[in-house]
This record gives C-alpha cells, structure tokens and sequence, in this order.
C-alpha cells in the first residue's frame, strides 16, 4: 500500500479516514504518526480491529483498552476517537447456523451476538461501531442512552430481566 499516494489523493477530499490496524498499538501508533503528516487529526479515526465473542474478543477490547489508557496518559499518537467493526461477532458459527435447541433461534443470537460484541467494545472505549443487524444498533443506542442518561435502575427490577422466558 502506497500511503503516501492515498493520503495526497484523500488530503483534499472531504472524508474521514479510518486507521485500521491489527490488534496491535505500535502498528496503530505507527500508522497514526504518518497520518498526521497529511491529514489533520480530526479527520482520522483509529480502528485497532476486534474479534467478535467466541473468536478473541477478550484481546481485542484489552487492546481498545489499552489504547484508551495510554492516551489519557498522554500519549498524542492514540488519541483518536475509536472506530470498531463489531460485525466481526457475526463470523462465529454460533451466531448463524442452525443449532440445537439448546442455543435459542438463531434470530434471536445473530443480533445478541453482535449487540455484545458492540456493548463489550464501547464499554472497552469504542467511540463509533459499525454493525450490520438493524437489532443491533436499536439495541445499543438504547443501552447508551441508558448509560449517558446517568439514572440508575432499581435493583429489584433486575429480577424481571433474570428470569425472562424466550
């Protein structure tokens, strides 16, 4: 890939670049760096990649995670808002195929595997998320709203949710 060519290409464009890198904070810092040479920083969006459940979920939050530190620690070149694909989740077998009973309908695991991909990365210091079920996003809006809204619950209506029948 020719950067240099890419970037003088977009630099005049009125676009957002998504800085994609795989799960891994020096290339993610690296590729920043040379961003920064072309394109100004409200421009660029960094997406250190992420595995969706059953697949390396655990590493790629924990390297969302430690890019958010690092940047409140200072460090320039991790400062970018956090952009993830959480259709990733959507790659596990046990999110689409037909399985045992056991599982529940795959109409409802498709987008609550996604939806958990999604909530786990925000959680995890994701800014942006890209999804692909319509379920999903209504899903994850309304549990933002929920958590920016700064009212906390009852914890005894958590008892209802506990013991919901499919």
């Amino acid at each position: 890939m020719k950067l240099e060519d890419i970037c003088e290409y977009i630099k005049n464009k009125d676009c957002i670049v998504i800085a994609f890198t795989p799960m891994d904070l020096d290339k993610a810092r690296e590729l920043n760096r040379k961003l920064f040479d072309y394109l100004p920083k409200e421009r660029i969006l960094m997406d250190t990649n992420t595995a969706g459940i059953g697949y390396g979920l655990d590493y790629g939050f924990t390297v969302m995670e430690r890019a958010r530190l690092n940047a409140l620690k200072g460090d320039s070149e991790l400062q970018q808002p956090l952009a993830t694909g959480v259709t990733n989740a959507l790659a596990a077998r046990e999110a689409w195929l037909k399985m045992d009973p056991f599982w529940g309908p795959r109409e409802i695991r498709t987008p609550l595997w996604e939806t958990l991909t999604g909530i786990i990365n925000i959680l995890a210091g994701a800014d942006y998320i890209m999804t692909m079920h319509p379920l999903t996003m209504q899903t994850v809006n309304e549990i933002v709203e929920v958590l920016m809204s700064g009212k906390l619950g009852k914890a005894e209506d958590i008892m209802d949710w506990v013991s919901w029948k499919i």
